[in-house]
């Protein structure tokens, strides 16, 4: 299955990676370039800065349901391959191992992945092809070429490079099925919301959800 592979975190090893050849090796630098990125988007946003416990908990929430959508989304499309392919394809791995030690490393990693993938995929690259085709095609087009561009892009990025996975087209059709969710979610509910519904996809099949159970809540007659 898909789902039981190591804990990875492309994103943020690519980004890092970007960083160290640049001479900026501290393990600190990057969570405090996110958070004054964050910062200049609330500022410049003129965003309100209190949210109500009932604002909160209803995110939390929502992003629960749309993670546990992703995990049927996938864990079908992994069954349905199982049952009709004659010979199954390895589940694919992402880009580079996070230690796994503990379940408090593994849910930070989950959480870091949420964040930095949905911050380059969904909140950087989405906008910018969104405005370079807009110059090309209406408001509706171009969002859908942009969903779909982005999502297979996030794909393709997990193969490429030294520590990139060897493809295979089921992994890779499963993060652009993932990509296109994502950014559906990031075009009509916002950044929170995605970015807590691909923290709450990763906490889920990682660490909560047996692949036991996955397997008898989708199948047939069971």
């Amino acid at each position: 299955m898909l789902f039981r592979s190591p804990v990875r975190n492309g994103a943020d090893y690519w980004i890092r990676s970007t960083l160290r050849q640049f001479g900026f090796e501290q393990p600190w630098f990057l969570p405090v370039v996110l958070m004054i990125g964050l910062l200049f988007w609330q500022l410049a946003g003129g965003y309100r800065w209190r949210a109500s416990v009932g604002t909160i908990l209803g995110m939390l929430c929502e992003s629960v349901v749309y993670g546990m959508c992703l995990v049927f989304l996938g864990e079908t499309q992994s069954i349905l391959i199982d049952k009709y392919n004659a010979s199954h394809e390895t589940a694919p791995t992402a880009a580079i191992a996070i230690p796994t030690s503990t379940e408090l490393t593994r849910a930070v990693s989950f959480l870091g992945a949420g964040i930095y993938e949905e911050l380059l995929f969904r909140a950087a690259l989405l906008p910018l092809m969104f405005g370079v085709l807009r110059l090309f095609f209406d408001r509706g087009p171009a969002i859908v070429w942009a969903v779909v561009g982005s999502s297979l892009l996030f794909s393709w990025a997990h193969y490429i490079g030294p520590a990139g996975d060897a493809y295979e087209p089921f992994g890779f059709a499963f993060r652009a099925m993932a990509g296109m969710f994502f950014a559906t979610l990031m075009v009509n509910r916002g950044l929170g919301i995605t970015v807590g519904a691909h923290a709450a996809y990763d906490i889920l099949v990682g660490l909560l959800l047996p692949q036991s159970l996955l397997q008898t809540w989708l199948t047939p007659g069971s």
